[in-house]
C-alpha cells in the first residue's frame, strides 16, 4: 500500500548510512556510528523528503458499506478516519396485472353475461331486458335462456340438437316437440356466436392473437432535488427508466435514459415504466357436464409481461455541483 511507503524509505536510508560509517567488526577497527551526527542528518533532510513524496489512496464502493483500495488484487481494506461511503437505498414495488385491464369486464371474463346489444348492462333504453337471449314455449312452460360467456362457448361448441332434446325432457318433461325445439335452440346459439348479437366478440374472440395492449405503466417515480443525482444499481426487470426535469431536460415517457447517473442540474422526476398485453383463454373447470360427459370450459385472462408483479430497486444518491462553463 502506498500509504506506508515513507517509513520504508526511511529505514532504507538508515541502513545505508550504517553501512557507510560502520567499521569492520572483525578487523578490530575502532569506527563507530556517531548517533548525534546521524540524528542531525535525518533532521536536516526529513522535511525535504516528505515535501517531495505524494501519498494517494483511492476509495471504491462495494455494495453499501465496504470500501476498497485501488489495488489490483481487489482485497478489502479498512480505512481509518471518516469515510465517504454512502448508504445503499432500496424500495420494493408491488403491482397487479389485473388493475390495468383496458375494459369494464369482470375480472373473470367467463362470468360476463352475453347481451342482445353487446353492452354490459341489464336493460336497453326501452326498458327491456337485454340479457334475455332466447325465449321458447314448451310443454306448457316458457323457457328463457340467459347465458354467460363460459356457458355460451360450451353449449355452442359441444351441444347439438340431441343434448338440447335430452335437457328439455329431463327438466320440463317429455313432449313430441322436444326433438324440433332441440334443433331450434342448437341453431339459435350457433347462428349468434359470430352473427346476430355476436357472442364471440362479446366474449373477446377467445384466442391469443386478439390481444389488448397497455403501454407506459408507471410503477415508480423518484423526485430529485437540484444538486442531487441518482445511480440506479438494480432496476426492475424490463423496466424503462426516464428522467424529466423542470429545466426542460428529459426523455418523456417510455423513451429511456442511462441509469448510471441521472439528474443534478435541476429538480427532476425519475420514473420507471413497463407495458403488458393480455387475452382471454379457455380452460377446463371442475364443472362436469353429464350430457356430453366432459368438463365445462371456463375463460380466464392470460397476461404477457416480462416485469414481475413484485421486485426491488437498489440505488445510490449522490450530491453533485453543476459546473458553469461561463465562469
Amino acid at each position: 500500500m502506498r500509504i506506508i511507503a515513507p517509513m520504508m524509505i526511511l529505514i532504507m536510508m538508515t541502513s545505508t548510512l550504517a553501512g557507510c560509517t560502520g567499521g569492520d567488526p572483525d578487523g578490530g577497527g575502532n569506527d563507530e556510528i556517531d548517533m548525534d551526527v546521524l540524528n542531525q542528518l535525518i533532521d536536516d533532510n526529513l522535511q525535504d523528503f516528505i515535501n517531495n513524496t505524494t501519498i494517494t489512496v483511492e476509495n471504491h464502493y462495494h455494495n453499501n458499506t465496504t470500501i476498497m483500495n485501488d489495488n489490483t488484487d481487489n482485497s478489502i481494506s479498512n480505512i481509518n478516519g471518516s469515510s465517504s461511503a454512502s448508504t445503499l437505498k432500496m424500495f420494493t414495488v408491488e403491482w397487479d396485472y389485473s388493475q390495468y385491464l383496458a375494459n369494464e369486464y369482470l375480472e373473470n371474463p367467463g362470468e360476463r353475461i352475453v347481451t342482445l346489444t353487446g353492452e354490459n348492462n341489464n336493460s336497453t333504453n326501452g326498458g327491456g331486458d337485454n340479457t334475455l337471449l332466447f325465449s321458447y314455449g314448451y310443454n306448457g312452460y316458457v323457457i328463457e335462456l340467459r347465458l354467460n360467456c363460459r356457458d355460451y362457448m360450451h353449449y355452442g361448441d359441444y351441444w347439438d340438437h340431441s343434448e338440447w332434446e335430452d335437457w328439455l325432457i329431463d327438466n320440463y318433461g317429455y313432449h313430441s316437440n322436444a326433438y324440433q325445439l332441440g334443433y331450434d335452440i342448437y341453431y339459435d346459439i350457433r347462428n349468434n356466436w359470430n352473427g346476430g348479437f355476436d357472442a364471440e366478440n362479446q366474449c373477446l374472440n377467445l384466442n391469443s392473437w386478439n390481444r389488448e395492449y397497455v403501454y407506459d405503466i408507471v410503477l415508480y417515480e423518484i423526485e430529485l432535488d437540484e444538486g442531487e443525482a441518482i445511480s440506479i444499481l438494480v432496476n426492475g426487470p424490463y423496466m424503462t427508466t426516464d428522467v424529466n426535469c423542470e429545466d426542460g431536460y428529459g426523455t418523456g415517457l417510455g423513451n429511456g435514459t442511462n441509469t448510471a447517473y441521472i439528474g443534478g442540474q435541476s429538480v427532476c422526476a425519475v420514473s420507471g415504466t413497463t407495458s403488458l398485453s393480455y387475452y382471454a383463454q379457455a380452460y377446463n373447470t371442475d364443472i362436469f357436464d353429464i350430457y356430453t360427459e366432459r368438463y365445462i370450459r371456463g375463460i380466464q385472462w392470460v397476461y404477457d409481461c416480462d416485469t414481475p408483479e413484485s421486485f426491488a430497486i437498489y440505488f445510490n444518491l449522490n450530491q453533485v455541483e453543476v459546473h458553469d462553463f461561463e465562469e
